[in-house]
């Protein structure tokens, strides 16, 4: 593995365990922050996948974007497609005033990024954490 590909799923391993440690709060009120750190592990992710087989990583939030070109590498990540769809919108929206997620919005983008993440860990024969 490529030491830039290592780096990208180390930051990505990052964002889902702080994502993770959000999530246990008493309190509910991280569900934002959540929701973005669900979002920017699976970019990563993606990102990793490209850098690995030295193709261009795009400046891009926009996780169809990126599956679109992470997909002739992985096919079966194309049934992903709806969950980048969802975890898309929480990269940059609702860090700002006016927009909020719920508590089963952060659920939910825990389990989408979860099943990427898996997927693309399996590709590249990492252990399931």
């Amino acid at each position: 593995m490529m030491p830039t590909t290592r780096e990208w799923i180390d930051k990505a391993e990052e964002d889902f365990e702080v994502a993770g440690v959000l999530a246990k709060s008493k309190t509910g009120r991280f569900s934002n922050t959540i929701c973005n750190h669900c979002q920017q592990c699976t970019e990563k992710y993606l990102k990793a996948v490209l850098q690995e087989n030295s193709l261009p990583v795009p400046r891009t939030h926009d996780l169809v974007e990126l599956l679109d070109l992470v997909v002739p590498v992985i096919p079966m990540l194309e049934a992903s497609r709806g969950a980048c769809q969802e975890l898309t919108r929480y990269a940059t929206i609702f860090r700002y005033p006016g927009f909020d997620t719920s508590r089963e919005d952060s659920k939910r983008a825990i389990s989408l990024c979860a099943s990427i993440r898996r997927d693309v860990r399996h590709y590249f024969q990492l252990e399931s954490l």
